[in-house]
């Protein structure tokens, strides 16, 4: 014990005084070792990191006993906790970079992603952009075998090394190469989609990684498994002396963890002004294929059964998962002012996909405000830039979501009736834009499922969704799969693929005062006839400049409330309701009150008129530039500066 103390007291600089006890850590310090050195000192107890880098050699483990830390950066510094190893024994062969990694030869290390000068680099593709297509399914294998073009693939000695990224319509699989037969264009993999092949598309896209036949552009790495022979090929400019090189290592970099179901949590650590970079991918042997928001994929952080955790100011970037994961029995923590950038599936995730079996085990009364979550989704399409699943009671506002793939904000799990955990959440302000991107399908700027009584979702400012061709549609406000509880309020949706989805059985929810305008093909999919409780729709804008104001249903439910709407159409052509007139409509007790007349939104929408709103209907007036990032401008102004 007293070499161990003397060793901790090598590594950091204890300092107290009356109001409280710190730890100065530098990089190569044992930050597990200041974490238990801390549990000696009178609290509150602060760990101070110095600038730079932090190479954890394992995950950092945090519970019960660490209640009350503090972790923060020195003054005017900028600590990085990395899970990744830096490399930097290069040797330069015909303008290629070497290393071996003996680790990887022994099979006791297979870094999945690689970063260089801090961006994200390719590990070897092919094609080197887009897509192959599959050219038919094996119906003996239909989830895991498909044919491919001449010249696609080959019985190369190193197809082991092979990773196959499929898209299907909402999610994406990483399914490692079993076998390739040339002769009959057959590829086999090591493990199943969720889906069978061209069940949602057909044919489906996909693109194979990490075969040496790949390796052939500027910005690419590759890693042959057998020999531990890591290569890159620069970009112009780059030389091994003036480059950083880090590989992933750890999937978790911090992990908080209490014992809730017997009441004993991990409460009130506090982390300030760090930044949480380089998870790896924890990809499975058999490979990840998963039904929705990559719901299998893990956070670089993740609590469990904490209470009152605070992340102010943090970053999280170049991780394998999700950047933050509050999961089962995790309670009132708070993520302020955080950004949540290259993560390889979403933002954060809160909750688990299956139903906490008590109090203590839910997921709820979190407060996500005021982050910037963008270019989420680099491995795992599927990824939402915040996903709660069964998560409860919880704040998510004033978050600028923006560059993923798929979803931006996802509540619930359960389709149709199902028990849910999913109930009272507030989705409030959030600016939600630039999204899917043709990437992927079917799709929401807000996405929710099953029973969610008491959830608003209210002041959001939602723009550019934009599908892929198959299905071609994403809905800037998506009540899926019997949606019901939820009050839609004081949102803007525009410029997006489709506008308000409602068919998949949503009921009993409240939509008023919002302003809908510029869908590409159906501003609403209305409610089926068979809903068990009826909605209401009132007191809305809906402008259609191109495409139609309902998806056609030649059975469309008529028994909710929609009235004191404003309805324009601004490209010239008419004006239907499916495909009835307005009178028509009318006439089957619609719209009674409701109104066809020039809003004079303009095009992009003005938003000062927006703020006047529309009292000839009853809606009154809201800020869309309340929504999104709130304080000083170097921050607010941040996502502006991207160009797209």
């Amino acid at each position: 014990m007293k070499r161990a103390y003397l060793l901790i007291l090598s590594l950091v600089v204890v300092g107290t005084c009356a109001a409280q006890s710190t730890l100065t850590v530098a990089p190569g310090d044992d930050l597990q070792a200041a974490v238990r050195a801390a549990r000696d000192l009178p609290a509150p107890v602060t760990i101070l990191l110095a600038d730079g880098l932090h190479v954890l050699p394992a995950t950092l483990q945090l519970g019960p006993a660490d209640s009350g830390l503090r972790f923060a950066a020195t003054a005017g510094a900028a600590p990085v906790l990395s899970g990744g190893r830096p490399l930097t024994d290069w040797t330069v062969v015909d303008g290629v970079w070497e290393t071996v990694l003996p680790e990887v030869a022994a099979g006791t290390w297979r870094p999945r992603q690689l970063w260089v000068d801090g961006q994200r680099a390719t590990l070897a593709r092919s094609p080197n952009a887009g897509f192959y297509r599959t050219a038919g399914v094996d119906p003996a294998l239909p989830r895991r075998a498909f044919f491919f073009e001449d010249g696609q693939l080959d019985a190369w000695p190193d197809l082991a090394d092979g990773l196959v990224t499929v898209l299907h319509s909402w999610e994406s699989a990483r399914l490692p190469l079993a076998s390739v037969d040339p002769v009959a264009r057959r590829a086999e993999l090591s493990g199943d989609n969720w889906w069978d092949l061209g069940y949602w598309s057909t044919p489906n896209r996909w693109y194979v990684e990490g075969l040496a036949a790949s390796f052939d552009q500027p910005g690419e790495w590759h890693l042959e498994t057998a020999t531990g022979l890591l290569r890159y090929r620069p970009l112009p400019g780059q030389t091994p002396a003036g480059s950083t090189v880090i590989a992933g290592r750890l999937p978790q970099l911090v992990r908080i963890a209490g014992e809730p179901r017997v009441g004993i949590q991990a409460a009130d650590l506090r982390f300030e002004g760090l930044t949480f970079a380089h998870a790896d991918d924890d990809l499975p042997a058999e490979g990840r294929s998963d039904p929705q928001a990559a719901c299998s994929v893990t956070g670089a952080v993740e609590l469990w059964g904490a209470r009152g955790v605070e992340f102010i100011g943090c970053r999280f970037t170049h991780t394998g998962g999700y950047g933050l994961g509050l999961r089962q029995g995790s309670q009132d923590c708070r993520v302020e002012r955080c950004e949540f950038v290259d993560t390889g599936a979403g933002g954060l995730r809160l909750g688990e996909i299956t139903l906490p079996r008590s109090a203590e085990e839910h997921c709820s009364g979190h407060t996500i405000t005021n982050n910037w979550v963008h270019d989420y989704g680099r491995l795992y399409y599927g990824g939402v830039g915040i996903w709660l699943a069964h998560a409860n009671d919880n704040i998510i506002s004033h978050n600028e979501i923006a560059d993923g793939h798929y979803t931006g904000i996802s509540i619930g799990w359960n389709w149709q009736r199902g028990p849910t955990a999913s109930q009272r959440n507030q989705v409030l302000n959030n600016h939600i834009h630039h999204l899917v991107n043709g990437m992927l399908s079917d799709a929401g700027g807000i996405y929710t499922l099953g029973d969610l009584d008491g959830t608003v979702l209210r002041g959001n400012h939602i723009h550019d969704l934009f599908a892929h061709v198959t299905p071609d549609y994403s809905w800037g406000i998506y009540l899926d799969a019997e949606s019901h509880g939820v009050t839609v309020e004081n949102n803007l949706v525009y410029a997006v693929e489709d506008g308000l989805m409602l068919h998949n059985g949503a009921y009993r929810n409240t939509i008023r005062n919002n302003v809908f305008a510029g869908a590409a093909d159906w501003l609403v999919w209305r409610a089926p006839g068979s809903i068990p409780e009826l909605n209401e729709v009132t007191n809305n804008v809906f402008v259609v400049t191109q495409g139609s104001l309902y998806y056609y249903d030649s059975q469309p439910e008529t028994a909710s409330t929609w009235d004191h709407n404003l309805f324009w159409r601004t490209d010239g052509q008419e004006l239907l309701f499916m495909d009835d007139s307005f009178a028509a409509w009318q006439a089957l007790g619609l719209e009674q009150n409701s109104i066809i007349a020039d809003p004079g939104l303009g095009w992009p929408p003005n938003l000062a008129r927006v703020r006047e709103g529309w009292p000839e209907i009853g809606l009154a007036g809201f800020d869309p530039e309340a929504a999104g990032l709130v304080g000083p401008a170097a921050w607010t102004d941040a996502p502006r500066r991207i160009r797209r």
